[in-house]
């Protein structure tokens, strides 16, 4: 227990008082049972240890020096960001993208949500129907064909989440697109 009274006397020198107030709850907890060593007294206290950990991965206490906080890293968000932009054409699970980022399955999801608002699953739909909308610009490929070189093996789905995106079907979409561009080609003309 001489590691955790040093751990927590490091945090209260490094850290400003408020950022120390913030986190009370939790040094509490630890030095209650390591005044009070009983029964399970190093769970309790690793236990409010481990709470202070979560608090700064969520929430990076400001430093006594004033210094600004670091923004948060965004390395493993662009490693996921750019591992689904090399494979969405292929069937890509969660897995997958949290090895992408290094991270956790649970911990990945939570943390491209807090990124982008978005579970991965909905960002990579996204993704997935913005390509497809490029590729209705080429007259010559069918639905179908856009649908699956976009990563949608369903044509259903692929039409209904493209609807969802875009407020029309891909096939009103494309002919919307052929039809303003006629108009404008017209527009130049006269």
């Amino acid at each position: 227990h001489d590691v955790v009274k040093c751990f927590i006397e490091c945090f209260k020198r490094i850290l400003s008082a408020p950022a120390v107030m913030s986190c009370s709850a939790e040094l509490d907890q630890c030095m209650d049972a390591l005044r009070n060593p009983g029964f399970g007294f190093e769970a309790q206290a690793l236990s409010g240890l481990y709470g202070l950990v979560a608090r700064w991965l969520t929430d990076p206490p400001e430093p006594v020096s004033g210094l600004p906080r670091r923004k948060p890293r965004l390395i493993p968000f662009e490693q996921a960001v750019l591992y689904l932009q090399e494979h969405f054409r292929e069937p890509i699970t969660l897995r997958e993208m949290a090895a992408a980022a290094g991270l956790s399955e649970k911990y990945f999801g939570e943390y491209f949500k807090n990124v982008t608002g978005e579970t991965p699953v909905q960002y990579l739909n996204d993704y997935r129907i913005e390509r497809a909308a490029e590729s209705l610009k080429e007259e010559d490929k069918s639905i179908t064909d856009v649908a699956l070189e976009s990563g949608f093996n369903d044509l259903s789905y692929f039409i209904k989440t493209f609807r969802r995106h875009y407020g029309v079907s891909p096939g009103h979409y494309r002919k919307g697109r052929s039809e303003a561009q006629k108009e404008d080609t017209d527009r130049k003309k006269n």
